[in-house]
């Protein structure tokens, strides 16, 4: 092996590229190892391979770092001691994987099981094996080639023998590989700028197209046609699957064998002239045309990103009201949930205090005993912007009837401060404050359904599943672990076999957060027969039967809808 020589005479072997880390592989083929344990939800092969490499990489990157600077104080071992280690590392890696295979095909079909998802295959694991080795290998020769820049510039530096000069190149040294880093991070920042850029336009595309299934609807009960400030073109996609479907008059009846009217649903789309509060204007002017102050129930509702509203949600509270129901809603951006709150701040904060704003003003100058109920309803980042929309939580409950809030993000500040102010024994994945009787979580809905003691009107619902990401996973989980995974405070619905690890438990928590959507109705972020059970709690009429609830119940629950837009 070629030699280079330094200034002192010495010489050292010369590395080549093919040169591995010994800390940085032991270290990565750790994390690598604990990615493969469980987490919330269950991993397609793909994603539990992207998952491996990553964490290999992270690893890798990490133990490489603790080994350059330990090597300032510790001499390198001999070849003889370094051929032992790789020895017992490489053993150690074969013995591990062959116990941890089958832990994993073990813990994954488990979790299946609980969504009704086939099991894992050899092929999906010989997938996620291949997909892994691929990830690690593009990570670590990527790793390598920056290595190699700044090592190819700090030798040019080094080479130069006048010490003031070796001072000052060195100094300029530093901030080459510090404007290089920064502008890797800033290229970085701009691709993932340029992606959600991209996918904003595509859903730009989305939201000016017409579904074939969706007609327009007269403007009698919806917030459409030739007497309307608003349009069906304006409406966008999300807006007009809203408008244009649900059920009638006649469905509701039929299910709950009772007279019923025509539900009442009013939505202002992005496209719309004017900025929040002219929006919230024509939202209320649409509410008055259509007579909603007539009705018995208000809905203001908080959207996702796209302007998606849960269907089996919505749906619910006219069933449950024999469509004596006015429901209102704005958009505020085109894009998925996360691009909305990371490149539109506060736009769904700004355009649902507007809403709730406008629509609470023309609900207070109705005579009080003879208004509509007024329930607040958000799920995910609608959740978010409606809580967001009040300065703190009594506020919110003194809004109105009631509310009614599924799957909230991690950290948004009503919700954690309630969870906090909890009553001492009770967990954190269903808090109890003052015995329950203003604010009430639940997980699922057979818990809303059996819930019993006091619970004074106004009501308000918190839904929460323990398999929820959305919910529970948060910046810090990556450095400490979470109070839900604890003793006495895990729910039943984790698995008992899921463990908090540094930096792993982050990176299993964030592809988590990717497949969120793709599991039932009732698991994971979606929520659409669970927010019956609240809707029945919080917002049903009283006159309707047990058995009329009932068969609501299997209505909403057997719907064939997908989740649809984003959350």
């Amino acid at each position: 092996m070629a030699d280079a020589r330094h200034g002192d005479g010495a010489t050292k072997p010369r590395r080549g590229w093919w040169w591995i880390d010994y800390v940085g592989a032991a270290l990565g083929i750790l994390l690598a190892v604990l990615s493969t344990t469980p987490s919330l939800l269950s991993r397609t092969p793909l994603n539990q391979g992207l998952l491996t490499g990553l964490a290999f990489g992270v690893g890798y990157m990490i133990g490489a770092l603790i080994s350059t600077i330990a090597r300032r104080w510790i001499p390198a071992p001999g070849r003889r001691v370094a051929r032992i280690a790789w020895a017992v590392l490489g053993a150690a890696t074969v013995a591990v994987a062959v116990l941890m295979v089958p832990a994993f095909r073990r813990t994954q079909d488990q979790l299946r099981d609980r969504v009704g998802v086939a099991h894992l295959t050899v092929t999906d694991l010989l997938v996620a094996l291949g997909v892994a080795v691929g990830t690690a290998a593009a990570l670590l020769l990527a790793g390598k080639g920056l290595a190699a820049l700044q090592r190819r510039m700090a030798l040019g530096f080094t080479r130069r023998r006048d010490a003031e000069a070796t001072r000052a190149t060195g100094g300029a040294a530093a901030l080459g590989i510090t404007i290089i880093a920064a502008g890797l991070v800033v290229l970085g920042a701009v691709g993932v700028g340029g992606f959600a850029l991209y996918t904003e336009y595509s859903y730009r595309d989305y939201n000016a197209s017409f579904s074939e299934y969706v007609k327009e609807p007269s403007g009698v009960y919806r917030s459409v046609g030739a007497q309307s400030a608003l349009s069906w073109e304006n409406a966008g996609r999300e807006g007009r699957n809203i408008l244009g479907r649900g059920p009638n008059a006649h469905d509701i009846s039929t299910v709950t064998g009772a007279p019923a009217v025509e539900p009442i649903r009013v939505y202002v789309g992005l496209d719309e002239p004017g900025g929040w509060d002219e929006h919230a204007a024509a939202a209320v002017g649409e509410l008055e045309r259509l007579h909603a102050d007539e009705r018995s129930v208000l809905v203001v509702a908080a959207t996702t990103g796209t302007g998606w509203l849960d269907p089996q949600a919505i749906d619910a509270v006219e069933y449950l009201n024999h469509g004596d129901t006015a429901l209102v809603a704005v958009q505020y951006t085109v894009a998925e949930s996360w691009q909305s709150f990371a490149f539109h701040p506060g736009a769904y904060r700004e355009s649902t205090a507007a809403l709730v704003s406008a629509v609470h003003e023309w609900w207070s100058a109705l005579p009080e005993d003879d208004r509509p109920r007024l329930i607040l309803y958000g799920l995910s980042l609608g959740s978010r912007a409606m809580q967001e929309s009040f300065a703190d939580a009594e506020s919110l409950r003194a809004a109105g009837d009631g509310a009614v809030l599924a799957g909230t993000p991690y950290g948004t500040a009503i919700n954690a401060d309630l969870t906090a102010r909890r009553d001492e024994g009770s967990p954190v994945g269903v808090p109890v404050l003052d015995a329950g009787q203003q604010f009430r979580w639940f997980a699922d809905g057979l818990d809303v359904s059996s819930s019993s003691g006091t619970w004074d009107q106004p009501r308000v619902a918190f839904l929460q599943h323990a398999d929820d990401p959305i919910v529970w996973i948060g910046l810090p989980i990556v450095w400490s672990e979470p109070e839900w995974l604890r003793e006495g405070q895990r729910s039943a619905e984790i698995s008992p076999e899921m463990r908090w690890y540094p930096i792993v438990t982050g990176l299993q928590g964030m592809f988590d957060t990717a497949v969120d959507l793709d599991g039932p109705d009732g698991d994971g972020h979606r929520y659409g027969s669970t927010t019956l059970e609240a809707w029945v709690a919080v917002a049903s009429a009283e006159d309707l039967a047990p058995d009329a609830v009932d068969a609501v119940r299997q209505r909403i629950v057997g719907e064939d809808l997908p989740a649809g837009g984003d959350v």
